[in-house]
């Protein structure tokens, strides 16, 4: 059972760090993920997408970032 307050797309937590639309860092204010449908940046850490909370798309998994995110946490 998913915590409340957390969004899940097929059984796997939303996060910015993953999505098809994260377009990576951003570099001026750091702590930051530019998202290509919001056109501006969000914060590190969100557990559901901003984007389909402002109606202007939905998270997309990338599986590429998410094989990296998921090794790389699987080590900690």
């Amino acid at each position: 059972m998913a915590k409340k307050g957390i969004e899940t797309k097929n059984g796997i937590p939303v996060r910015c760090e993953y999505c098809l639309h994260n377009q990576g860092e951003n570099q001026r204010f750091k702590y930051m993920w530019h998202c290509s449908h919001l056109s501006f940046c969000v914060v590190f850490g969100l557990r559901y997408c901003e984007a389909k909370k402002n109606g202007k798309g939905d998270f997309e998994i990338d599986n590429e970032k998410y094989k990296k995110w998921e090794y790389i946490n699987s080590e900690k």
